[in-house]
């Protein structure tokens, strides 16, 4: 890789969609509602991560950092494993 910018496909061929920065999901599964702070490379995998922190833990919510695949994908049960909320809150 010559250079890593937003527009470097990982090895999936997929981007960040950068458009769903400070929109707010609900996991399926524990019911927090996070909103997306960002985008990361996640070199040991080398795929796109998304950086979200727990609306309900306030200013002192730590970070989570998962694949972009997780965005889309469904969890072990079939569910979709978040909810996108309405609206966008811009960050």
């Amino acid at each position: 890789m010559d250079e890593l910018n937003f527009q470097t496909p990982d090895v999936n061929g997929a981007r960040p969609p950068l458009e769903h920065e400070g929109r707010h999901l609900r996991h399926t599964g524990n019911g927090k509602v996070y909103k997306i702070t960002g985008f990361t490379w996640l070199g040991e995998t080398d795929v796109w991560g998304f950086v979200a922190r727990s609306i309900e833990d306030g200013d002192y919510a730590v970070p989570v950092t998962r694949p972009i695949e997780h965005l889309y994908g469904n969890r072990s049960n079939s569910l979709p494993r978040y909810d996108w909320l309405p609206g966008v809150v811009m960050s």
